[in-house]
């Protein structure tokens, strides 16, 4: 893996505030950390209901979970003392939703990683799981 150097400053503006939801993380009643998502669920269907369109409503879910996932990311990276991140999975394929939390973490003084000769999605568990099986 090779550690992501910020240089989409020409071509992508990052997480604008006025495209996010004002919403936070939150400790459960079991002490868990949580994302609102049923609060973004509602937000988008108020915003869609009152005939915004489904294009700024899209832009606004992707900015929001970004954020919304940086901030607990920086919460748990100050209790744990880890700042080093590892973004897998298949929901960092998406192009925009990536490079928004890139953005975000640097800007939090985290170190993200990104695989790029493995496959984020279910490619590199199945390669994870052929290296544990030979062994």
């Amino acid at each position: 893996m090779e550690q992501l150097a910020w240089s989409y400053t020409h071509s992508f503006s990052g997480i604008q505030a006025d495209l996010c939801y004002p919403l936070e993380p939150y400790l459960d009643s079991q002490q868990l950390w949580r994302l609102p998502v049923a609060e973004l669920v509602t937000a988008l269907l108020a915003d869609w209901r009152a005939g915004k369109p489904v294009s700024l409503l899209a832009v606004k879910f992707h900015h929001t979970l970004a954020e919304l996932s940086a901030r607990l990311l920086k919460i748990l990276a100050t209790q744990t003392g880890v700042e080093q991140l590892v973004l897998t999975g298949g929901v960092f394929q998406n192009r925009l939703l990536a490079e928004l939390m890139i953005q975000r973490l640097i800007e939090l003084d985290l170190k993200p990683w990104l695989s790029e000769a493995i496959p984020a999605n279910d490619g590199g568990i199945a390669l994870g799981q052929a290296v544990i099986a030979g062994r």
